[in-house]
């Protein structure tokens, strides 16, 4: 049931195929809100891939809980004023805070260009995104082109510069095990996986609460086996939409040999050789579909979304 509810979410993202024309690219708006005071700050603003069903005149809007409790939201339409018009229905002073005193027109023209994070430069609009780190990209995985597939990135973190073999072979161990397995291969031509390594200058995972010396920070509340955090979401934001087409699911990979992860905005993960695919699997659940847990004792109740059952009163489906 998972692989099925995982196809529908990577069409509904993926571009149409086989397309004969070339429309012109949706604009996208992505900002981090607080449910609490209803103020957004503003993570990019960019032209995206095509997307699926995207109403004629309107936009579509997904969000995501981050680790702070905080909404990230993904605005897309066909121009800017159908995002700008939304992102002023979700948030709260948006037009006083991220348009001039003495504006009169509603309408900012203008998407900065993909892969830079100056956004709106005739309303004085910014980014709140940190400059990406160095990034070594190379193919995996290849099915077709990025703006006609659906990306999945691994970024390195606590691999020295002398670990970089290490982190490919064990980036692709993991990308070739979830793309043969049975929730991911009836979508593999859909898919792309790549690597991204930036060197650490400290090697592993941190413990304790306390990130390394990496690009991302990942670490363990304490020492157990379970959760692997990130202390650098901005600059993993960064770094993904630096990249353009090529990101659309950014995978954190910890250098790190036993079980851990964490899903969301982005998956986070271990190459453990005893778990670390089944891990990924898992995780990836929670980034593309937004649901909750498989077992119990997870957060918010544990089970929610698409493959969670409320009630008993009707059939289950």
């Amino acid at each position: 049931m998972k692989a099925i509810y995982l196809l529908v979410a990577l069409f509904k993202l993926s571009p149409v195929f086989c397309s004969s024309k070339s429309p012109s690219r949706p604009r996208e708006l992505i900002l981090e809100r607080d449910p609490g005071s209803g103020s957004c700050s503003v993570i990019a603003a960019r032209d995206t891939q095509l997307f699926r069903n995207l109403p004629p005149g309107d936009s579509h809007v997904s969000r995501r809980r981050t680790p702070d409790d905080k909404e990230r939201l993904s605005i897309i339409a066909s121009d800017d004023s159908i995002v700008l018009n939304r992102a002023r229905s979700l948030c709260l002073s948006f037009h006083d805070a991220y348009y001039p005193a003495d504006s009169t027109d509603a309408t900012v023209d203008g998407f900065a260009t993909q892969g830079t994070f100056s956004i709106f430069e005739a309303s004085g609009l910014r980014s709140t995104l940190p400059q990406a780190p160095y990034l070594k990209i190379e193919p995996l995985i290849v099915s077709g082109p990025s703006d006609n597939r659906v990306d999945l990135v691994f970024f390195s973190d606590g691999y020295l510069a002398e670990e970089k073999t290490k982190f490919i072979e064990d980036a692709k161990r993991l990308a070739d095990d979830v793309s043969n397995n049975q929730t991911f291969n009836t979508v593999r031509p859909l898919l792309n996986f790549w690597t991204a390594f930036t060197p650490s200058k400290e090697s592993g995972v941190g413990v304790g609460g306390k990130p390394k010396d990496t690009p991302y920070g990942l670490y363990r509340d304490g020492t157990e086996l379970r959760g692997v955090y990130y202390s650098r979401p901005d600059v993993a934001r960064a770094a993904c939409l630096s990249m353009g087409d090529q990101c659309d699911y950014p995978i954190l990979m910890g250098n790190d040999p036993f079980y851990g992860g964490l899903g969301g905005e982005f998956t986070v993960i271990t190459p453990s050789l005893a778990n670390g695919a089944l891990v990924l699997r898992h995780e990836l659940g929670h980034s593309v579909i937004d649901v909750g847990e498989e077992y119990d004792g997870g957060s918010d109740g544990g089970y929610f979304g698409v493959n969670a059952l409320e009630g008993l009163e009707g059939p289950i489906t």
